[in-house]
């Protein structure tokens, strides 16, 4: 009794934390659109005409596509990816379209097509 008490007790903290590390990493939102999540670590450089958010994001690498973490925060913010073309990724959310691309240390966030 004790025992699995003690392994439900891990499990929970486990997933609190979890909930915890992702919400943290991806805190900052695009003002292209208000609720699309940014990771905290990537840099704004430039927007261009209020439409396009251009990021240095240094590590990542567009050979590995976005990292899991950041899919999965879109994803809980209500974002459902609807088209993959190259290194471009389209996610939609109430008839909203907002495009990320991903190169080598590099992100944009794109409001529309």
């Amino acid at each position: 009794m004790i025992k699995k008490r003690i392994i439900l007790f891990f499990i929970c903290s486990s997933a609190i934390l979890f909930f915890i590390f992702i919400t943290q990493s991806y805190s900052k939102t695009s003002s292209v659109h208000e609720d699309f999540p940014v990771p905290k670590s990537a840099k704004l450089v430039d927007i261009k005409d209020n439409n396009i958010e251009e990021y240095d994001w240094a590590g990542v690498k567009e050979t590995n596509g976005l990292p899991i973490l950041y899919q999965l925060h879109i994803k809980l913010a209500g974002w459902k990816e609807s088209e993959i073309l190259g290194s471009a990724t389209r996610y939609e959310k109430n008839g909203e379209i907002v495009t990320v691309v991903l190169q080598t240390d590099y992100l944009s966030v794109g409001k529309g097509n």
